[in-house]
């Protein structure tokens, strides 16, 4: 048989001309994925896992600025916690993908 839904793999791409650092937020109870956020160069991709019955959001973050601690904010998208997200949303305006599996 089938077994059932073991989760997913969302691989994050960007297609951008400049680095941006998407964030993540896990709805009420979840795994966080990719410690709620991370940098991606141009052209890079990332796969992030996801388990069954995740459900949350990505979203795009510009003209960030962090230090080595992932201390900073960003110019659009920010999730006023740094580099990564964890438990706070993108500051709108700003575009979701929201997803449940």
């Amino acid at each position: 048989g089938c077994g059932g839904v073991s989760g997913t793999v969302f691989t994050v791409v960007n297609k951008c001309s400049e680095t941006i650092w998407p964030g993540v937020l896990t709805g009420s109870g979840g795994a966080s994925l990719a410690n709620g956020g991370f940098a991606l160069t141009p052209g890079q991709s990332v796969p992030v896992n996801a388990p069954a019955g995740w459900s949350g959001r990505f979203w795009g973050r510009t003209g960030c600025n962090f230090d080595s601690s992932g201390a900073g904010s960003c110019a659009t998208g920010d999730c006023a916690h740094g580099l990564m997200c964890e438990s706070a949303g993108g500051v709108p305006p700003v575009s979701l993908a929201e997803f449940t599996i």
